[in-house]
């Protein structure tokens, strides 16, 4: 069997020395690089696709390699000739998908570290000692105007405390020295000092940040830190198990591959079999296994081998499948978390649900933070993106915010309080609780309601409209919550809505007799209703902002969306006009004189590229055109040369189906126009160049 068809199946690579593994990690992040931008044809930010992050996140993937293996253990099975963990963790970590900011602005993971932040002070008691000495002073404007403002409201902490702490994070390199490139994406984890490792400077922005991580503690932080490491490991072990099977399989498949490929190779005696068998192999394939007995007539030595041709064919597809389920893990973990069960069971590989039955997201503050620090540290961990990335976006599925508020619920709110209907929460003030003894003879005599017991223990005064949440219990019931669950739920969206919508008073000065000092008190009556008003005001206007920013930023996904389906749209009408044109032109064309008022060779005014023809037609072609013209035909097509021609003409008489594609493709990317040559005759095509030019110009006069 031709040794470049098995080399292509069966590559094992050699990786004894670190040099040949290093070019080899080198050529596969470089190689995935450049598929993404040819496919989106630009550089995407929200994908790190600069050379600077893919360089690191490649030397970050090289230089673990070791510990990765420690570390995922006998979750891996190796199989060689079929794959190796060298190239399973290249491919992995190579693989561009949203990296940790463009994840952070779809989730505001920013927020769910900050609370944490707060929450860890607060209970180191800490806190008043930060907001004294450390947060800075801000104004309004300031602290929400942020693209990572808290907006909604949290039970422990004000907002402006917060995003007293959400400040301080996203700006702390802002004093930095360090270029800043024009037009990319909001950066608050992986900025551009961070990427250069120049985010240590002793600078006043980067010193708050520092004094704020110095009163978290660093045994608390490492506790963090330890959280999202073990949890990203755990991801990784779940992953190689979970390909265990299906790497399995495949080795099963390559073995079988190689043994009838051996079988093959033993029928053929010569260098015309192979070729003969090559053409036979072809035909296979493009046909999904079909021969057609013509063709075999054409061939009667190949009658042998035919039904071990249709064998490779069928071992190579169920290849093909095994490793389309192998992406489908790697899918699966993505959406694992916002998955429901009966999804998962239907549709996830059996060993990953059950391996992911121990996997939880405990605490996504924590990991939240973690995430921040490591990333803030430069960690390798963080630049090693497969797992990591995939982590984030299971933190991100499991914070309060992953779906927006519903506005549309204040009335229905409010609705609910007029009917003031009862419920079961009415009997926090029913006195019917007594104090129990081991001498069921002993009764103290006296009665008390839940919402005294409750009082005794918080000094706080239970709400006394407890039915505002009672619709909630229909929509509870729809997504399948149980009952126990419901009934904490309702109370504590009770409590939080209480506290929320909290009538604030101010304290009254003492009455006076004295006109001067009744027209201060009515003064002073005025600027406190005012006052009042306005802090009813400001609270609606971050919600406005909030909503107006979550409006903008989707208009703003639309807009793009409808662009590119614009320009989609534009591309095929012109590429469709095009194959119009052709298919026409074929169904009617006629062999007709040549116009022997065109002289040549011409020297055409564009820069243009012929893609496709036999080298007879080539040849021709460079006799009748003097100008800018370049050929490519077989020979792989040269994408730089496309990219910087005015004009494609394509023979499509002689171009493969592959390179066609790669050649429209590359058109519609980069706007360049195209037609199809309509003849066979090179003088014919010629003088089609020559029309397509002066057309042109005869029009623009």
């Amino acid at each position: 069997m031709p040794a470049k068809v098995m080399k292509y199946l069966m590559e094992n690579d050699d990786f004894s020395d670190s040099e040949s593994l290093k070019r080899y990690y080198r050529k596969t992040f470089e190689s995935k690089a450049k598929n993404g931008l040819d496919y989106f044809g630009r550089l995407v930010p929200e994908f790190d696709m600069d050379q600077k992050r893919i360089r690191k996140r490649m030397e970050a993937t090289f230089k673990n390699i070791a510990l990765a293996r420690e570390m995922i253990g006998d979750a891996y099975h190796g199989y060689p000739g079929v794959v190796s963990f060298e190239k399973e963790w290249a491919e992995m970590n190579a693989a561009l998908r949203p990296g940790y900011d463009a994840l952070n602005n779809e989730a505001s993971l920013i927020q769910a570290a900050a609370l944490w932040i707060c929450d860890t002070l607060r209970k180191n008691r800490k806190l008043a000692l930060c907001e004294r000495e450390i947060l800075p002073q801000l104004s309004e404007d300031d602290l929400y105007d942020m693209q990572h403002s808290f907006f909604a409201t949290d039970m422990n902490f004000d907002n402006e405390i917060i995003n007293k702490v959400i400040y301080v994070i996203t700006h702390r390199n802002d004093d930095c020295k360090v270029y800043k490139p024009k037009g990319d994406i909001e950066r608050c984890f992986i900025d551009e000092a961070t990427l250069r490792n120049k985010q240590f400077q002793d600078v006043p922005s980067r010193n708050t940040f520092e004094k704020l991580l110095e009163l978290i503690g660093e045994e608390t932080i490492d506790e963090a830190v330890n959280a999202f490491r073990e949890k990203y490991w755990q991801l990784a072990r779940i992953t190689f198990d979970s390909l265990d099977k299906l790497n399995g399989r495949l080795n099963t498949q390559f073995r079988n591959y190689d043994r009838i490929a051996a079988e093959i190779n033993s029928l053929m005696d010569s260098t015309e079999d192979e070729i003969l068998y090559e053409s036979l192999m072809k035909t296979a394939l493009h046909n999904k296994g079909y021969l057609d007995p013509q063709s075999l007539e054409l061939n009667p030595k190949m009658k042998g081998i035919v039904d071990r041709v249709t064998d490779i064919v069928e071992i190579r597809s169920l290849i093909r499948d095994l490793k389309d389920d192998r992406e489908a893990v790697f899918d699966c973990l993505r959406e694992y978390m916002s998955t429901s069960q009966k999804v998962r069971d239907a549709v996830f590989p059996k060993k990953l649900n059950e391996m992911m039955k121990d996997f939880r997201i405990d605490d996504p503050y924590q990991l939240s933070f973690a995430l921040l620090y490591l990333c803030d540290r430069g960690d390798n961990l963080i630049w090693m993106y497969h797992f990591g990335t995939t982590l984030t976006e299971m933190i991100h599925d499991v914070l309060p915010w992953k779906y927006p508020y519903d506005y549309d619920c204040f009335d229905q709110i409010r609705e609910e309080e007029e009917k003031n209907e009862k419920s079961f929460y009415d009997a926090l003030y029913e006195m019917r609780y007594s104090e129990t003894y081991e001498n069921e003879d002993e009764d103290p005599g006296f009665l008390y309601s839940a919402a005294q017991l409750m009082y005794q223990y918080t000094a706080c005064v239970a709400p006394r409209n407890m039915s505002r949440f009672n619709f909630m219990k229909d929509i509870f019931d729809g997504y399948g919550v149980d009952e126990h669950t419901q009934q904490i739920a309702m109370t504590a969206m009770n409590f939080m809505y209480a506290a929320d919508t909290r009538y604030e008073s101010y304290p009254e000065e003492t009455e006076e007799t004295d006109e001067k000092q009744e027209q201060t008190e009515n003064t002073e009556e005025l600027i406190n209703t005012y006052q009042k008003e306005i802090s009813l005001l400001r609270k609606e206007n971050r919600m406005l902002r909030e909503l107006s920013h979550k409006e903008q930023k989707k208009a703003k996904q639309l807009e793009d969306k409808l662009n590119a389906q614009t320009e989609s749209a534009s591309a095929d009408n012109y590429e469709l006009a095009r194959l119009r044109e052709l298919a026409f032109s074929l169904q009617h064309i006629e062999e007709t004189e040549e116009d022997s008022s065109i002289r040549f060779p011409y020297e055409n005014r564009k820069k243009i590229v012929v893609c496709g023809g036999h080298d007879t037609f080539i040849k021709q072609m460079k006799t009748l055109l003097s100008g800018d013209v370049r050929y490519l035909n077989n020979v792989r097509i040269n994408e730089d040369l496309i990219r910087s021609a005015e004009y494609v003409w394509l023979q499509t008489n002689a171009i493969s189906h592959s390179e066609y594609y790669k050649v429209i493709n590359l058109c519609r990317k980069n706007s360049i126009p195209f037609s199809y040559f309509l003849y066979a005759s090179a003088r014919k095509c010629a003088e089609q160049i020559y029309l397509e030019e002066n057309s042109e110009e005869s029009s623009k006069r």
